[in-house]
């Protein structure tokens, strides 16, 4: 990688923490190399005290035990991961039965301003924005996702944010909706970015 690639990488990656993107799934890793290393460790302390024919089946017994931690913990981390992708599954499957169900709409309409259709299409579409933000802001947490497609999607959803009324609807279906308050953090913070970059580029009449 060049210099300016690296240069430009690290930007946006001091970017994505300025707006609130967090790495937090650094334990499991952590876990993993103590986990070897201790494995590693201990066979070569049993070899050395059990000075016999079988030193390295000490060595190779603790690094089997160290094996099989390891694909504990990866097998975890796999379930993790399906488990929160089932999640988004369910939530577009029950968005999508609004789309089909208009009956249904009344049970929640105290996330709209008003019946109309309009207001209908508006709303979900922010919605969909809010979750596609969401998705890319906890996959990046959870060590699911790389720096570059979360940065990716936080621009985006700063793209949408050069409109003044999706920023207002963002904010305010984000919280009627109850996201998260990380989430809303994030949020508040492209909104910021795109509404200051949106009146430097304005020109003055």
């Amino acid at each position: 990688m060049k210099d300016s690639e690296k240069v430009l990488a690290k930007e946006r990656k001091m970017e994505l923490q300025k707006v609130g993107f967090q790495r937090t799934a650094f334990m499991p890793w952590l876990i993993t190399l103590i986990i070897i290393t201790v494995s590693l460790c201990a066979g070569m302390v049993f070899s050395l005290f059990f000075v016999d024919n079988h030193q390295d089946k000490w060595v190779q017994a603790f690094l089997a035990g160290g094996a099989f931690a390891v694909g504990l913990q990866q097998w975890k981390l796999a379930r993790a991961e399906t488990s929160f992708e089932k999640f988004y599954e369910r939530l577009n499957l029950a968005n999508s039965r609004l789309n089909d169900w208009k009956s249904a709409r009344k049970l929640i309409g105290h996330l709209w301003n008003d019946e109309s259709e309009e207001e209908y299409q508006l709303t979900m579409y922010v919605f969909i924005e809010l979750d596609n933000l969401e998705y890319c802001l906890e996959k990046y947490k959870r060590g699911f996702m790389d720096w570059l497609d979360a940065y990716r999607g936080m621009q985006t959803f700063k793209s949408r944010c050069f409109s003044s009324e999706f920023r207002t609807l963002a904010i305010e279906k984000g919280h009627l909706a109850r996201y998260k308050n990380e989430t809303m953090l994030v949020v508040n913070n492209i909104c910021k970015n795109a509404e200051r970059s949106t009146a430097a580029i304005t020109i003055p009449s």
